[in-house]
């Protein structure tokens, strides 16, 4: 926050859940997940994105850390009601997950995280994919 604040930034963190929280459309300049997306089921992610979209401003940026298919199931939305199961998380392929973003959004980046040590306090594990996205 320090950094931030010296170049005359403002940013405020919330923690809570995004089906719950109270907030203005069209408000926010950047949107982070890290870990959600991969939680939900199909029905649940038209819902996510919808409310993505609502509280990003026109040329708001969405970030999103999920499983890649090296750290989950990849388990088809058929199978997840079939089974009454996420067996865990859905892990997505690059071409699953831009098969779910693309409409509503440019994505400008995807790949696959780099796994990392505790150098510096960096965090990374090669079972998640990290994306960024521009509100289309």
């Amino acid at each position: 926050m320090k950094k931030t604040n010296r170049q005359n930034s403002s940013i405020k963190f919330y923690c809570t859940s995004i089906f719950d929280f109270n907030y203005q459309p069209n408000s926010y300049d950047f949107i982070y997940d890290c870990g959600l997306f991969h939680h939900l089921a199909p029905h649940r992610r038209l819902h996510f994105i919808e409310l993505i979209k609502s509280a990003l401003k026109d040329d708001g940026y969405l970030g999103i850390v999920c499983f890649n298919e090296d750290g989950a199931s990849t388990i088809s939305d058929r199978e997840v009601y079939r089974e009454q199961s996420l067996k865990g998380g859905i892990g997505y392929s690059e071409e699953r997950f831009k098969s779910v973003f693309m409409k509503d959004f440019t994505i400008i980046t995807y790949r696959k995280m780099k796994r990392m040590t505790d150098i510096n306090g960096l965090f990374g594990e090669d079972f998640l994919s990290v994306s960024l996205m521009k509100k289309a």
